[in-house]
């Protein structure tokens, strides 16, 4: 049993040190600019910034468009679809005759997964690579999201509350354990909207904005098994201020308001070995990729 928990507590260590670097890295490139972002392009992720851009039709009719019962997508439908589920709130959700749609290389190499409808009067569009996961909200009728950096601060912490998953879980210790986490959306926001961290680009307008990392928030891996157990107690009530907590998608969402749209991305993790990244090679053949092993 000993031997399993330093194991266990090894791997834990080892993708809390990663996604922590992946975390810090994003802030450095940010950080290190001589000039201050002033365009939204300036300041997300590169996949993202692609991924918030719908492809037009002849991307979407064009020979890299795979078949959604196509065997090379079988591992991406499933997966994209339980992020789907996981994420988005019930009365969110697209109706069950939207389906996928898959294209193999769409930018730079990278396979994605896109899915747009209709609902609560927005035009929801939802993008994924193998990685990272994109949503956007546009409203219907041609209103826009906000007129100054408080109204598109406000609407888009409103609209976070509303439209992630109430209920979400996380790993407790044991085989499977898991642990339900109740009104996630509202913690989301709590996260994600810390007004030191909200940012303003003066020339598309926008205000965006970040969870802190965890070296902003004090917070320091466990130094034993012992202390990485205690972390992950399903009684543990702080627990979104340890260092297991920074192992969960929920914990690391990102936003933006353009005045057009609103949107929401972040990378697709939930502690295990899985640690994806906003350049991560196996984005390049999610087609081809399996299902990675915990």
């Amino acid at each position: 049993m000993k031997a399993k928990q330093k194991k266990w507590f090894w791997q834990f260590t080892i993708a809390t040190s990663v996604l922590a670097s992946l975390i810090q890295a994003q802030e450095s490139v940010n950080s290190e600019r001589k000039v201050e972002p002033a365009k939204l392009i300036e300041i997300l992720p590169a996949p993202v910034y692609r991924l918030i851009r719908w492809p037009d039709s002849s991307v979407l009719n064009g020979p890299n468009r795979v078949n959604a019962d196509a065997a090379e997508v079988t591992w991406p439908k499933e997966q994209c679809s339980e992020w789907l589920h996981k994420v988005v709130g019930t009365s969110w959700l697209p109706p069950q005759v939207v389906e996928f749609i898959f294209i193999r290389d769409e930018f730079d190499d990278h396979d994605t997964a896109r899915i747009a409808w209709e609902g609560n009067g927005y035009v929801i569009q939802v993008s994924q690579t193998a990685s990272v996961f994109v949503m956007k909200f546009t409203p219907l009728e041609k209103g826009n999201t906000g007129a100054d950096f408080q109204e598109k601060m406000k609407n888009a912490r409103l609209l976070c509350a509303r439209v992630f998953a109430e209920k979400g879980f996380r790993w407790g210790p044991g085989v499977a354990a898991k642990v339900p986490i109740k009104g996630l959306s509202e913690k989301i926001a709590s996260y994600s909207f810390r007004p030191e961290l909200v940012r303003y680009l003066k020339d598309d307008e926008a205000v965006c904005g970040r969870p802190q990392t965890m070296k902003e928030a004090g917070v320091e891996p466990p130094q034993n098994d012992v202390e990485a157990l205690r972390q992950r107690d399903p009684n543990n009530p702080n627990w979104d201020k340890t260092a297991s907590s920074y192992n969960y998608w929920f914990r690391m969402v990102n936003w933006w308001n353009d005045g057009k749209s609103i949107g929401f991305y972040f990378l697709k993790v939930e502690e295990g070995s899985w640690v994806p990244s906003y350049h991560a090679n196996f984005d390049k053949n999610f087609f081809r990729i399996r299902e990675p092993h915990p």
